[in-house]
């Protein structure tokens, strides 16, 4: 019912990749997680060697960093204390984090 002005954007492909913003780098698996969780890297991770993982707790403290010798590992968890902890890959393709609960607390 009234005037309307529409403005569109083009980017060219290989200045604006789709698949990093649309498809995640990596999974974790069971989320929430009890003594061990599965870390499956994405086939868009070309090289999983010149990767970096970080874990860092809810407070924002590194717990710990590793390098992937393989595409899919096991990452123990049964020594960290229930709660939500952050999990960031960092790798030439980009830089992806995902939240993981562990609901299984510290055993004494």
């Amino acid at each position: 019912t009234q005037d309307t002005t529409f403005t569109a954007y083009f980017y060219h492909p290989e200045s604006f990749p789709v698949h990093a913003v649309s498809q995640p780098l990596f999974a974790l698996t069971p989320n929430p997680a009890g003594e061990t969780v599965t870390v499956s890297l994405s086939l868009l991770v070309a090289n999983p060697a010149e990767c970096r993982i970080t874990l860092h707790d809810a407070a924002g403290h590194e717990l710990t960093t590793l390098v992937p010798e393989q595409r899919q590992f096991t990452l123990a968890t049964d020594k960290l204390p229930a709660g939500i902890y952050l999990v960031t890959l960092h790798s030439p393709q980009g830089t992806h984090t995902l939240r993981l609960v562990i609901v299984q607390g510290e055993k004494k």
